[in-house]
């Protein structure tokens, strides 16, 4: 969009995505899936997910015909899940895990998007004031490998933030 001098604000629907990536897509089956991974709709997501979402034109749809339901297991209503691409993406690049490179393609195409793995955070739950997360400064911190559950769209960053931000990094 960046690249392209787009000026409008899109919403786009995770959920439309959440469901085209997941076994519950009617088109899914395991000896021919040309539009869905056929990953449990539960689980989170990462890069080669949403290029394909994008790249093969099933998304992005608009936040507004698919909204987000925050809930696991929900049956969705097929007229939503229906909405329509609102945009063709052509292509994707991966700059990997050098930050010059990210920096670098943030300033050129306004974003990257990381994987990352991040723990139920919410009150109430035992990981709301972990070691892992500062509730004070919403930053998370992970230095265990694990599969990723969330995708995180980063559009610019701050080089001077504290690393004491960081509960495990202090």
């Amino acid at each position: 969009m960046k690249r392209t001098g787009a000026t409008w604000n899109p919403d786009y629907s995770e959920e439309h995505m959440r469901f085209w990536m997941s076994y519950k897509n009617p088109t899914y089956n395991l000896s021919n899936n040309p539009e869905g991974i056929g990953r449990n709709p539960d689980n989170g997501g990462d890069f080669e997910y949403a290029a394909s979402y994008y790249t093969n034109w099933t998304g992005p749809a608009n936040e507004k015909d698919a909204p987000y339901v925050a809930t696991t297991g929900e049956a969705w209503p097929a007229s939503k899940m229906k909405a329509s691409a609102q945009r063709h993406v052509t292509g994707t690049e991966f700059v990997g895990n050098d930050i010059n490179k990210m920096k670098a393609a943030i300033y050129a195409y306004g974003g990257v998007e990381v994987s990352i793995f991040a723990p139920d955070v919410y009150p109430g739950n035992p990981n709301y004031n972990s070691v892992n997360f500062d509730i004070k400064n919403y930053a998370l911190y992970n230095d265990v490998a694990r599969e990723t559950n969330h995708a995180v769209f980063i559009c610019g960053w701050n080089d001077n933030y504290p690393r004491t931000n960081f509960l495990a990094g202090k």
